[in-house]
């Protein structure tokens, strides 16, 4: 990301050391690469780097939301699958399936216990939190110009939010790709466009 907002390369030793570290082919992966990853249109320097945090971080802070809202939905299910099971067998006078209900309810719980499925949806809806504050203070620092080092400093915040969030849900990139493209072109299109002085954090 550094080397894209300023627009440098890596010395040729350096790159084949990054070339020898894949573990797929670079035709393969220039197949899969995509041409408009980041939509910054913004001069080299310190504000193409803060625009390319915010795009990311906003992308990142989405995916963790609706990762969070499918965990919420699955565990809903289930907790109301479970109501309405116990509900419906608790008048009945069979033992048996009283004793086999909770049974069943015993088993999800251990299993939600041991997958930390509520870990995971608190771990979700944490990230998502903690990578919209670092959002907003990209855009406060674009707004005021702030210089080079604040922006660092908050590239390694950025860093430290990803690295301690659980990983997104797979297919949710997918199935959201093309909405929230849409929502990041509507909120550049709408945004003052920043002179290049203040791009550059002069």
């Amino acid at each position: 990301m550094i080397l894209e907002a300023f627009t440098d390369r890596p010395s040729p030793a350096q790159l084949f050391q990054i070339f020898q570290s894949f573990s797929v082919a670079e035709t393969e992966a220039s197949k899969q690469a995509g041409t408009s990853y980041w939509a910054t249109q913004a001069p080299p320097g310190s504000g193409r780097m803060a625009e390319m945090l915010e795009e990311s971080a906003f992308w990142t802070e989405k995916l963790q939301e609706a990762s969070g809202a499918v965990m919420a939905v699955f565990l809903g299910l289930i907790a109301a699958g479970a109501a309405v099971g116990w509900l419906l067998l608790m008048p009945s006078d069979n033992t048996e399936m009283r004793v086999s209900l909770a049974r069943v309810v015993l088993s999800l719980l251990a299993f939600f216990l041991s997958s930390d499925v509520f870990g995971a949806l608190a771990g979700h809806r944490s990230a998502a939190r903690s990578i919209c504050n670092i959002r907003l203070r990209l855009n406060a620092a674009q707004a005021g110009q702030a210089p080079i080092g604040d922006i660092l400093i908050l590239m390694v915040d950025y860093n430290a939010a990803v690295e301690a969030a659980p990983m997104t849900l797979p297919f949710l990139y997918k199935l959201r790709q093309k909405r929230l493209q849409a929502q990041w072109d509507t909120y550049l299109s709408n945004r003052p466009v920043a002179t290049p002085a203040a791009l550059r954090g002069a």
